[in-house]
């Protein structure tokens, strides 16, 4: 199949909308951590340790969370260089098409 300068751009667009997507979510899941964190040090400084003990468990799965998001944003971005490069490519390639047409019709 050959990649049109339309389906490279809607690729494109496909991927850096995923990649924001990640970005949103890594981002969140880093905000929450920062004040599931202070959570844990108010109850700290209220002595009471089972209570910020609990909220380990959720700091790592935030943790998970916003590693797994940043990860699916890389790859977004590499699918967006990708998708962009066959843009670029097919847009080449419809330039020259154009010129040996134009040339032909002389």
């Amino acid at each position: 199949a050959t990649t049109t300068p339309a389906t490279a751009a809607a690729s494109a667009a496909a991927a850096a909308t995923a990649r924001w997507e990640a970005c949103m979510a890594a981002a969140a899941a880093e905000d929450e951590m920062r004040a599931v964190g202070a959570r844990q040090d108010e109850l700290c400084a209220e002595d009471d340790f089972e209570g910020a003990d609990a909220l380990t468990g959720r700091l790592e799965e935030l943790a998970v969370a916003g590693t797994a998001a940043a990860a699916a944003a890389l790859e977004a971005a590499a699918r967006h260089a990708a998708a962009t490069e066959a843009g670029i490519a097919a847009l080449e390639a419809a330039v020259e098409e154009a010129k040996a047409a134009a040339a032909a019709a002389e």
